[in-house]
């Protein structure tokens, strides 16, 4: 492919050069010169200029093969790509020599440059987690108060210490996203376990909103994280209950089953079902999208919203082999659909 691509380069040199053969042939006729002859000196000069061309690409196909590999990089593979392009050969030769001390340097400023990146990521991430740690200390502490001085002005606070500590893990588990595949146990749960310890944790908040909870077909074995997984049913039902509106009966339900079952492509899905207020058609698409909040986040009801959460279940779905998807008809009520793939016994 390098290779076709050096002789379209030079097709208007060819095509000149083949016109300068029809030239030379025709007056080596003009002259008398035998036609065996002619067809000596052509094939003759076709094999000098097929050498030329030879001498000019043997010395610099590992270059363009380089180029081309780089080229075909995926585009978050940034780390191969550089080290394909630190590993080009050198093209030592006139003007290429200029072009290659270039590009070396442009190189080592994007590694360097790329380096400094990656530090300040990890740092940043870092602070994040100790931050986090050490915030939920004094929420813990304020909890165990409120719990221990039962009373109105207690029953007020206490759901707000429960948010603090929701954003406080939402922003732990951000920072952890980036390597989930240092901290992911996999085993063997079920739907049910997973769901109801979600709704343990956010009984408060689900008994503010007014939500009654329905449970169907949770009986399936999952194989998953329950720690992450848990996360992302939970950032479902805070959106549920969030994004409730004033229906008189608001209900959430949680149902599983089982797709494909038998077959080589057996997965677990459960469904995250409201009757809220529903995402609009035109939401529908960037949903997924960190810090997209939507029309619905935009109400001054629930201005509160940051767009991180939905980004993070579908980052860290992804990052599980979790099939994540949304459908809403854009008036009443929002399904979040969880596909988990299945483990073969033995």
């Amino acid at each position: 492919m390098e290779f076709l691509r050096f002789l379209r380069s030079k097709l208007p040199g060819l095509a000149l050069y083949g016109v300068a053969l029809f030239v030379v042939a025709g007056l080596l006729r003009l002259v008398g010169t035998p036609r065996d002859m002619v067809y000596l000196v052509l094939v003759t000069l076709a094999a000098v200029e097929a050498g030329r061309l030879a001498m000019e690409y043997l010395p610099s196909a590992g270059f363009w093969r380089r180029v081309s590999l780089i080229g075909r990089a995926h585009p978050g593979d940034t780390p191969n790509a550089l080290d394909l392009a630190c590993d080009l050969p050198s093209l030592r030769s006139g003007r290429a020599a200029l072009v290659d001390d270039a590009v070396d340097a442009l190189l080592a400023q994007a590694d360097a440059d790329a380096a400094a990146v990656r530090a300040d990521s990890a740092e940043y991430r870092a602070f994040i987690e100790r931050w986090s740690h050490e915030v939920k200390t004094p929420v813990a502490a304020a909890s165990l108060i409120v719990q221990a001085n039962p009373g109105p002005v207690s029953g007020r606070i206490a759901p707000e210490l429960q948010r603090i500590e929701d954003y406080v893990d939402q922003a732990l588990f951000f920072a952890r996203s980036y390597t989930v595949d240092r901290d992911y146990v996999v085993r063997e749960t079920t739907l049910g376990e997973l769901v109801r310890d979600v709704v343990r944790a956010r009984a408060t908040l689900i008994q503010e909103s007014g939500v009654s909870v329905s449970f169907d077909g949770l009986d399936q074995p999952v194989y998953c994280d329950p720690k992450w997984c848990g996360f992302i049913v939970g950032q479902l039902v805070d959106n549920a209950c969030k994004y409730m509106g004033a229906e008189e009966s608001p209900c959430l339900s949680f149902t599983g089953r089982r797709l494909a079952a038998g077959g080589s492509a057996e997965r677990v899905e459960l469904t995250v079902a409201d009757n809220g207020v529903g995402i609009a058609p035109q939401d529908l698409p960037r949903v997924w999208d960190k810090g997209f909040v939507g029309s619905n986040g935009r109400d001054l009801a629930r201005s509160n919203s940051t767009g991180i959460g939905l980004f993070l279940v579908r980052d860290l779905c992804r990052k599980m082999g979790v099939e994540a998807s949304v459908f809403s008809d854009g008036e009443s009520g929002t399904e979040f659909h969880l596909v988990f793939p299945m483990v073969q016994r033995g």
